[in-house]
């Protein structure tokens, strides 16, 4: 498939390409289209672009690509936890190594696509990820050494934020989003809508450390998130991964186990919907 036609693709997912050339160090990386971050997401814009000058294809990400964001993780090593632990996961999302066998997680956010770097210690030494969202690109297959790992379409979270807490918690990186100022104090006697995620997160975190088994917190929080919480656009399933995340922290992604101790999302799901 070229360019043009990989483009044309993409376009029928709801996702805006375009043409890519090389780097300053031989990488097809750079968008050709001056502009891009504000192109209009139509295809007669998409057609006319540089495609028989591209060395490669980029998506623009954020609000021109019905909000899908990208989770750029720069390390080989935390790259293969990360597949191995969202292998481990019923909700499966689109994966996409790169050129320098990096990877790239797929998801789909709601809000919060402001795009950032995290600077993190793991694996005793110092590891980037960014947060790519509004203003933001990342090449794509079938640019040369980029290839899916998984085809599934992008999983949806409340914010490209906490796609990153999820993901963080599944293979033990300790982020402190708990502790930062910007989260919600824990045990509030109401959770309003905006702050549901996040005061979910933190609480689970609590329960955690204080060596509360995973199936008891459970419990504890389906409680409070239907007396306590504001109601509205979630369920159950949302609320289990928010907690799974926490709990996943001190959890190798190889070790399964601690899943059969109380089953799968899809068994819980049964229990409570909104």
């Amino acid at each position: 498939m070229d360019y043009y036609d990989a483009a044309r693709v993409y376009w029928e997912r709801g996702w805006l390409a375009i043409p890519l050339g090389l780097d300053a160090q031989g990488y097809p990386k750079r968008p050709l289209s001056t502009g891009w971050p504000t192109l209009t997401p139509s295809w007669d814009v998409i057609s006319a672009l540089q495609w028989n000058e591209a060395h490669g294809i980029g998506i623009v990400l954020g609000s021109r690509s019905n909000n899908l964001c990208a989770i750029d993780i720069d390390d080989v090593t935390l790259a293969d936890y990360v597949v191995q632990a969202l292998a481990l996961e019923d909700t499966p999302t689109r994966i996409v190594r790169t050129v320098r066998d990096r990877l790239h997680v797929y998801v789909y956010c709601r809000d919060g696509m402001d795009s950032h770097p995290l600077h993190l210690f793991w694996d005793n030494r110092d590891i980037t990820v960014e947060l790519k969202g509004t203003g933001t690109q990342v090449a794509a297959p079938p640019t040369p050494g980029y290839r899916c790992l998984d085809l599934s379409d992008p999983a949806r979270y409340p914010s490209l934020r906490d796609a990153w807490v999820y993901i963080s918690g599944l293979v033990g990186i300790a982020t402190n989003v708990a502790e930062s100022a910007s989260y919600p104090a824990p045990w509030q006697p109401f959770v309003a809508k905006g702050q549901r995620n996040q005061s979910l997160y933190i609480e689970a975190n609590k329960l955690r450390e204080a060596g509360v088994p995973f199936a008891m917190a459970l419990e504890w929080l389906e409680w409070r998130v239907t007396q306590q919480y504001e109601p509205g656009d979630w369920n159950w399933i949302e609320c289990q991964k928010t907690i799974e995340s926490a709990y996943r922290k001190d959890t190798p992604p190889q070790d399964s186990a601690w899943r059969s101790s109380y089953g799968t999302t899809a068994e819980h799901f049964g229990r409570w919907q909104r």
